[in-house]
């Protein structure tokens, strides 16, 4: 999210510091699919044909439960939600997080800190004043917005104070991922697979957005390409710093 959100800011003229607690990329994929509407906002940040040529587009998602027996189907080539893309999209995060990060270098106004990690907030009317520890030590950066796209355990959120709403569930999740040539991936056991010549594939029981419960459904999935329709968007002109601080892993 700090990523795409580096992107737009960058496009809007506005100046941005990311903040990334890490010294270098998440090497594990965690997430691995996504929707249209994801692709519509990468193609507003000018990035969807870069990010789409290391995905994966699914045609057909069959669902079989732990026997093998199919018990629903998904035909996605027949689904027109008036995105101009394809409903489901597999990728490999960490190569679309190395494209995100590119992206944001196009913009002068756009920074990235690594191994740079908030420590500390102080908010007043004016602006916003943040503690770091970075391999030079402490520091501080005063912005007139931060934006807390640290994830769940957001450290932003606890020194705000915000507490999270709604009710958890927790349950046990398997997500597989491998190296497999096009064609060659096949199971015996229930699982679903979208490969790309030397990309690591993805194995859910879900069609987006998140893995499979071990032990339960699956999915088999048809490839082909998308065709996207093109948008065009305006931004206003501003200068006003924003820091963003990333997730912490």
């Amino acid at each position: 999210m700090g990523a795409v959100a580096a992107n737009f800011l960058g496009m809007a003229g506005l100046s941005c510091v990311v903040l990334e607690r890490e010294v270098g990329e998440h090497g594990q994929p965690r997430a691995f699919s996504c929707d249209d509407e994801a692709l519509r906002i990468y193609q507003q940040i000018g990035l969807v044909d870069r990010l789409l040529a290391d995905m994966v587009t699914a045609d057909q998602v069959d669902y079989t439960g732990v026997a093998g027996r199919q018990f629903a189907q998904i035909r996605f080539a027949r689904v027109d939600f008036g995105s101009g893309y394809s409903p489901l999209h597999f990728f490999h995060q960490p190569t679309l997080e190395a494209t995100l990060r590119a992206g944001m270098g196009r913009f002068p106004t756009v920074s990235l800190r690594l191994g740079c990690a908030v420590t500390g907030l102080r908010a007043d009317a004016e602006a916003v004043t943040l503690s770091l520890r970075g391999a030079t030590g402490p520091a501080t950066l005063t912005a007139r917005y931060v934006l807390g796209c640290d994830g769940a355990r957001s450290t932003i959120r606890r020194l705000l104070g915000v507490s999270m709403h709604g009710a958890r569930c927790d349950e046990p999740w398997l997500a597989i991922s491998g190296v497999a040539e096009p064609g060659r991936c096949a199971w015996p056991t229930p699982a679903s697979c979208a490969t790309r010549r030397g990309r690591p594939s993805s194995a859910s029981g879900r069609p987006a957005g998140s893995a499979s419960r071990a032990g339960s459904s699956a999915a088999k999935i048809r490839q082909r390409s998308s065709g996207p329709r093109r948008c065009a968007r305006s931004w206003p002109r501003s200068s006003t710093p924003i820091a963003i601080a990333s997730p912490a892993r």
